[in-house]
């Protein structure tokens, strides 16, 4: 016992010379982890910011690291790791992924919808309306993070509620139409080609925004592919090229709150209901329209790909098919306004890496950033193993 102690002080030591005095020994800690996890405090009441000592290889982490970053992100839903994506190559980001689970390239690589020429984003010029395009003030972090803040606690402004999913606009040069239904992801794809030539890890998806695309991948809450019987369980994203800060943030909300903040008889009724979800480019399944995780109950819904109640669930409603679609126009309605008071907005820095959990967070990119190109890189993570 007594030498367990003494290489718990001698690890801690070790911190204090990485970070100096601003980094705290917690000698009640239940595991010897030289990761300082600090949680962000925000309204959201989701986010924590990770420090990962210099002396370890993030990509290839003690099993006692690995442990407490995944219990980290169960717990806070959303990790920060400022600084850290200069020390991840390209295949160093797939690798540090893989640590907490399974990557599979046909899951992790950009969304075979983009081919198809889809655009899921829901309200996506309301998203953008919704979002202010000065820096609102940072909430400052713990005193115990050497670093520059990364999230806000202001909240977004509420945004008007439309059921549309698809952006029409006209047609530009050489029959391009940039931001719009048809020919949206001609940048995600020009992208993906050049990477593939030059024979960089194909599970990572760049998510690329030229300056002068008019719409963007991600915008609008959702939560990734739940289109798939068995979507990803959590992803790492990569701040590659960045427009000015404060512009190009990324929100986040929790499906835990959403699901709190819904009304009794609601909550009740959800809970036995079941929703098809679609890709609008031919691939669906069918989830619960609630998820139980670590003790809680999450909002399984989401406005890109969530499309109905399932048709057996209809036929079993008080109402049927019209008391159907109300509850889920109520749903979204909810989580446009939920995410209005309730998200953390995460304003990217050079080399700051973001993990989320898919299962119980939604998030939104905001694109506010016309006229500068921004490129962010992905890695899904399709399963613990």
């Amino acid at each position: 016992m007594a030498n367990a102690r003494r290489q718990q002080k001698l690890k801690a030591l070790i911190i204090f010379l990485k970070f100096g005095n601003v980094i705290a020994w917690n000698s009640s800690a239940s595991t010897s982890s030289l990761l300082h996890i600090s949680p962000l405090n925000h309204v959201a009441g989701l986010g924590a910011e990770v420090l990962i000592p210099s002396h370890l290889v993030a990509h290839n982490l003690p099993e006692v690291e690995r442990k407490a970053l995944w219990n980290a992100l169960e717990e806070h839903q959303v990790l920060l790791f400022p600084g850290l994506g200069a020390r991840l190559t390209m295949q160093d980001h797939v690798e540090f992924a893989r640590q907490f689970g399974i990557i599979d390239p046909w899951v992790s690589r950009p969304p075979p919808y983009i081919e198809a020429q889809v655009h899921v984003s829901a309200d996506t010029e309301q998203m953008k309306t919704a979002a202010p395009t000065t820096t609102p003030a940072d909430t400052q972090p713990p005193a115990t993070i050497p670093t520059t803040p990364a999230a806000t606690a202001q909240p977004v402004k509420a945004a008007p509620v439309a059921m549309s999913t698809n952006t029409p606009c006209p047609v530009r040069e050489a029959g391009r139409r940039d931001g719009c239904t048809a020919g949206l992801q001609q940048t995600v794809i020009a992208a993906r080609a050049a990477q593939l030539a030059a024979n960089e890890p194909s599970e990572v998806f760049k998510i690329v925004v030229a300056a002068d695309d008019k719409l963007a991948f991600g915008e609008g809450f959702h939560t990734d592919l739940t289109y798939l019987p068995n979507p990803p369980v959590a992803a790492v994203l990569a701040g590659r090229q960045l427009p000015p800060r404060g512009l190009g943030d990324t929100l986040f909300m929790s499906a835990f709150g959403l699901f709190e903040s819904l009304p009794n008889a609601t909550r009740a009724q959800i809970a036995k209901l079941r929703a098809v979800h679609t890709d609008k480019a031919g691939r669906q399944a069918t989830h619960p329209m609630t998820t139980d995780l670590s003790g809680r109950t999450g909002l399984n819904v989401n406005r890109h790909f969530t499309r109905h109640v399932h048709e057996d669930d209809v036929a079993a409603m008080e109402g049927g098919r019209e008391s159907a679609e109300t509850l889920m126009r109520s749903l979204f309605e909810h989580i446009v306004e939920y995410g209005a008071a309730h998200s953390l907005r995460v304003h990217w820095t050079p080399d700051l890496v973001v993990m989320w959990d898919e299962r119980t967070t939604q998030h939104a990119g905001v694109h506010d950033y016309a006229g500068h190109r921004r490129e962010m890189h992905r890695v899904l993570i399709s399963d613990r193993t």
